[in-house]
């Protein structure tokens, strides 16, 4: 899935994906990441043995 950051307050960076806007910590961003970008993010749902590993 791919959002866009709106924009980059602080610590934290404004998603947008389409009319849901959500922050995450800019930390999470490369470090040229700025607002207009287009960011591509993975989600992964764990199976039981990795919760177990964690």
């Amino acid at each position: 899935m791919f959002f866009v950051i709106e924009k980059i307050e602080g610590q934290w960076a404004i998603m947008e994906w389409g009319k849901d806007s959500f922050k995450i910590p800019k930390s999470l961003l490369p470090n040229n990441a700025k607002q207009g970008d287009k960011v591509k993010i993975e989600l992964q749902l764990l199976n039981e043995s990795d919760r177990l590993r964690r």
